[in-house]
């Protein structure tokens, strides 16, 4: 596979192995996530599109034999668990991706809440108890950072913080001189760990802070991204 940052990138490489030719792809499934060379996740989407659509008929068949608590057992095992195994990778690359996902996730809701396509899921996801795909993308960033949080910190941060006993101390943002850069991972994380409410960055115990972390995405029940980067109470009660 050869990686392109456009479209119209018409690079090409010849590569042999013994005399035989190694052929050109396009797209390729790795350890479960599908890689494709622009990286645009098209096709990772399209296999979890696949997925949910299978869960959500599992969903409908067992609604009328299961209790709600059981019917979510299924949810987790079969649509977050899907969701949250490549989300780092896609959740910023593209609006439509994570739109795409969200859709998928919503219709698994009102299966199993039995609620009309055309009325909101919000409430249900908070009565559910169930993030949405957009509070699993941060939820699941800033948990892996909260373990690796000493590797970003400068030694004046360390000793300021360690002086303090606070966490509030905010991280450089990483240089990114492409799009496609600031789109990964690892620059979403520390710029959403800039975005948390000093509470929460003062937890150092880490299964703590992904509880409280927890409760506060449930609570506001975000629907994109940029609604959790933009929120701004400052009075608002954690718990």
């Amino acid at each position: 596979m050869l990686f392109r940052n456009t479209s119209r990138n018409d690079d090409n490489m010849n590569i042999e192995f013994n005399g035989d030719k190694i052929g050109l792809v396009d797209a390729v499934k790795f350890l479960g996530v599908h890689i494709d060379c622009y990286l645009n996740w098209k096709h990772e989407l399209t296999s979890i599109e696949g997925s949910i659509s299978s869960a959500c008929y599992a969903l409908r068949s067992l609604r009328d034999e299961l209790n709600l608590d059981n019917l979510k057992m299924v949810y987790y095992a079969l649509v977050e668990s899907r969701l949250r195994y490549s989300i780092m990778f896609w959740g910023q690359s593209h609006e439509y991706n994570i739109k795409k996902a969200f859709t998928c996730q919503k219709r698994a809701i009102r299966t199993m809440a039995r609620i009309a396509p055309w009325d909101s899921c919000r409430e249900h996801f908070i009565r559910l108890g169930i993030l949405t795909v957009p509070c699993l993308y941060v939820f699941v960033l800033l948990t892996n950072l909260a373990k690796k949080l000493p590797r970003y910190e400068s030694p004046d941060d360390k000793k300021a913080r360690n002086k303090t006993r606070r966490r509030d101390i905010r991280i450089d943002t990483l240089n990114a001189r492409l799009k496609i850069a600031r789109h990964s991972a690892r620059y979403q994380a520390v710029l959403l760990y800039n975005k948390l409410p000093t509470d929460l960055k003062q937890i150092d115990e880490i299964t703590k802070f992904k509880n409280s972390l927890r409760i506060f995405l449930l609570k506001r029940c975000f629907y994109s991204v940029d609604d959790f980067i933009n929120f701004r109470n400052v009075h608002d009660i954690l718990f």
